[in-house]
């Protein structure tokens, strides 16, 4: 993967890459805030709201 991937980062202006990792790192921040919400773990099984846990 790297093989392909590295030319188009040299090819991006030098602010684009921290633009990039912004968006990737937004993404993924609401991803995990709505699987939070769906109450669900990362291998997908649900999980107990915290105030029933034992």
């Amino acid at each position: 993967m790297e093989r392909w991937v590295e030319p188009l980062i040299e090819k991006l202006s030098p602010t684009e890459p921290r633009h990039l990792a912004r968006l990737e790192a937004h993404d993924l921040r609401i991803s995990q805030l709505e699987r939070i919400k769906a109450l669900q773990n990362p291998d997908g099984n649900t999980s107990l709201p915290a105030s029933n846990r034992p």
